[in-house]
């Protein structure tokens, strides 16, 4: 499954892991390409944290919402913490 692989390389390059430099964007451009709730959720942790994109935080609550809809487990605690969940 090729989003497994892509969602594992962007985990490796988001913690900086396995001989692998920390690189925040190329992490976010990897899950962006992922189309699964787990990177969802990153999406909008990045554009939360300014993490490897701009700080942009209505776009980081569509990707929760997102990810919530598509059952991430995390998604749901981010949205109530934050006010997001209408």
């Amino acid at each position: 499954f090729p989003y497994t692989t892509l969602f594992r390389s962007a985990d490796i390059y988001r913690k900086g892991t396995n001989g692998v430099i920390k690189d925040m964007k190329k992490a976010f451009e990897l899950y962006q390409s992922c189309h699964i709730p787990y990177a969802y959720y990153r999406v909008g942790e990045a554009l939360e944290f300014r993490r490897g994109v701009e700080k942009d935080v209505e776009k980081a609550k569509q990707y929760y919402r997102v990810a919530y809809r598509e059952g991430h487990p995390l998604a749901r605690r981010k949205l109530q913490t934050l006010n997001f969940l209408d």
